[in-house]
């Protein structure tokens, strides 16, 4: 029979755990039934984020911040609960309240598990520990590598009782360089039409689009 130590087993446990907490600090999409009207004091953010260069268990965190430096969040480009809307490139369409301001995504990174080579921990059936587990070192939690983009900022507005739509944004990520770019799109007729079977209360007719879209694209 297979069995599994008190200790590794506690590791697992502090991983799933720790990806749980941060599944659960980040910004997350707003209900089905919300909706949007001028006697709200929140409007909504529309984004699509996607990337290319990484595996799908890589999907990279986007930071975003208040320009009156009274906030900031993160979104997961998918998370169990949200997962991947599209999968040629890998992507999904963020929609979340936000109070009125100035704001803007500044910052995109992912986080990879260090690997050891082809070794890596398995229990035999004796119930001994074999060095073959590349998420492991010893019975160790696993050890990360952080990973940023190169620097970008994209502006945008939200206002009370309106919807603003970010755009596209996109990480291409160049594995052998270990560099990555954010590159700023626009998928206003496909992200807006889904964003209408997401929240069918809202009609978004009036909604504002990002002056920081790519104007060839408008």
């Amino acid at each position: 029979m297979w069995h599994m130590s008190i200790k590794d087993h506690s590791n697992r446990l502090l991983f799933t755990a720790t990806a749980l907490l941060i599944s659960a600090c980040a910004t997350l999409n707003v209900d089905r039934d919300f909706s949007l009207d001028l006697n709200r004091s929140e409007g909504l953010a529309v984004v699509s984020l996607s990337f290319e260069g990484l595996v799908p268990a890589e999907g990279p965190a986007w930071r975003y911040r208040r320009l009156d430096n009274e906030g900031d969040g993160f979104v997961l480009t998918h998370t169990t609960q949200q997962p991947l809307d599209w999968e040629s490139p890998p992507g999904r369409l963020a929609y979340f309240a936000l109070p009125p301001g100035h704001y803007e995504f500044y910052q995109c990174g992912f986080a990879r598990v260090r690997g050891s080579g082809s070794q890596y921990w398995t229990i035999s059936p004796g119930g001994a520990p074999t060095n073959t587990n590349s998420w492991y070192s010893s019975f160790n939690t696993p050890t990360y590598d952080n990973y940023k983009a190169e620097p970008f900022s994209v502006k945008f507005e939200i206002r009370p009782g309106r919807a603003t739509y970010v755009g596209n944004l996109h990480l291409v990520w160049q594995e052998n360089r270990k560099r990555g770019e954010v590159q700023v799109h626009d998928r206003a007729e496909r992200d807006i039409d889904l964003l209408k079977q997401r929240l069918p209360k809202n009609s978004f007719d009036g909604i504002l689009l990002s002056p920081e879209r790519p104007a060839a694209n408008r």
